[in-house]
């Protein structure tokens, strides 16, 4: 694999040496045919996207990866890798797929449309596989959860956030960072002084976004103001009924610790930094929806009280409460099998990391052939739960691919 890999690498730039010639060198003298007959048999997939504007200016994208995983995403990597260097250069035509898996397809649809049908194919094939070759502790140990299914909404989806206002430094009360503490003590409030935003929602919600900064040294309002307005926006990205009981987001900018929400304080804390120094990275969205679904979709341990009962209201969607026996129905319906291993924790975590796959099963285009067939192998009647429900899940768009 490595060695094929070089192979393409070396062979590419030879004729593809920036973004200004590679419309001359590869669509108009023809060479790169040639490189592509050059290329020795691979088990991989890969695909090449260009621009050509119409002012003659090019630009282009490339990726590839073992045939484990689906050519669709590939062709999307490709695909966005190329855009990026489009819009970094403002050229006025959207990025084309110009070869798939050495086959070159500009301007060839039907080619195209061939190749893809194949990988779908060649998936149904591969779940045959696992179904004959797996045990069902191997196919229930496959995490189809919040990591395993991490790029189920990234930056550039839609959200409802419309507009953060900056309201001061104030004096809030706020939880102890969360950490994984082995006496299990509880979490104690103390008051601080956090840089305060209201941030406004196209449903007319308006959530309190404080930014705490434990080092003074770290402060600024300009770092509490991006800080805010980036978490408000991953926050329009979800689902409107994972917002139904949300009042405020607390962000501990400099602190370690497990980011978390409970079905009785209306908040969801959100580190920065993990206990151990780690980043969400991709899977931010993912850990949004997870504790989301604590906040607003849990059975409360304990009556919450609404924050800010003056100034955010909040009422501006109807409340959606679970039926617990119909969810105790359908897990019980799965045989015990869950998305991943994180879920067998509590039926809590089991609701939160099933919506996430939920999620990623109904409403995203990422999520790949084999992982919607694995799920419904999986869990298909917990996706058939919320199936039911009716949930109120704008921005989100239903797939219907």
């Amino acid at each position: 694999m490595i060695k094929i890999i070089t192979f393409i690498l070396m062979a590419i730039p030879s004729i593809a040496l920036s973004n200004e010639n590679i419309c001359e060198r590869i669509i108009t003298d023809g060479d790169y045919q040639e490189y592509l007959d050059d290329l020795p048999p691979t088990d991989f997939y890969s695909a090449f996207h260009v621009a050509v504007g119409n002012d003659g200016r090019c630009s282009y994208g490339w990726d590839w990866w073992e045939t484990n995983r689906p050519l669709e995403l590939v062709i999307q990597d490709s695909f966005n890798d190329c855009e990026k260097y489009r819009r970094k250069k403002n050229i006025d035509v959207k990025c084309k797929p110009y070869d798939i898996n050495t086959k070159i397809v500009w301007n060839n649809p039907d080619i195209y449309k061939e190749l893809l049908s194949a990988d779908k194919s060649n998936n149904l094939k591969l779940f045959e596989e696992i179904q004959q070759s797996k045990v069902e502790e191997d196919i229930n140990s496959l995490d189809l959860g919040m990591w395993g299914l991490s790029d189920t909404i990234m930056a550039k989806d839609p959200s409802t956030f419309k507009k953060i206002i900056y309201i001061g430094e104030k004096t809030r009360k706020i939880l102890e960072a969360r950490t994984n503490r082995k006496d299990n003590s509880r979490r104690f409030n103390f008051k601080t002084l956090t840089y305060v935003f209201d941030a406004y929602f196209e449903n007319g919600k308006i959530f309190e976004m404080l930014i705490y900064f434990e080092n003074e040294k770290n402060k600024g309002q300009v770092k509490a103001e991006s800080l805010a307005k980036n978490y408000a926006f991953m926050l329009g990205q979800m689902p409107n009924v994972l917002l139904q009981r949300l009042d405020a987001a607390h962000i501990y900018a400099d602190v370690k610790g497990i980011s978390n929400a409970g079905a009785h304080t209306r908040v969801i804390n959100i580190h920065l930094l993990g206990e151990n120094g780690y980043r969400f990275g991709s899977s931010i969205q993912e850990l949004f929806i997870h504790e989301l679904v604590h906040a607003s979709l849990d059975k409360p341990t304990r009556p919450y009280k609404p924050l800010n009962k003056l100034r955010h209201k909040n009422d501006t969607s109807k409340s959606i409460k679970l039926n617990w026996s119909h969810w105790r129905k359908a897990v019980k319906l799965d045989k015990k099998r869950y998305v991943n291993n994180y879920a067998k924790k509590n039926f809590r975590e089991d609701l939160a990391e099933s919506f996430v796959t939920w999620i990623a099963l109904r409403y995203s285009k990422r999520t790949s052939a084999i992982d919607k067939l694995l799920i419904e192998k999986k869990v298909p009647n917990r996706m058939k739960f919320f199936d039911e429900q009716q949930f109120d899940m704008y921005p989100l768009v239903l797939n219907l691919d």
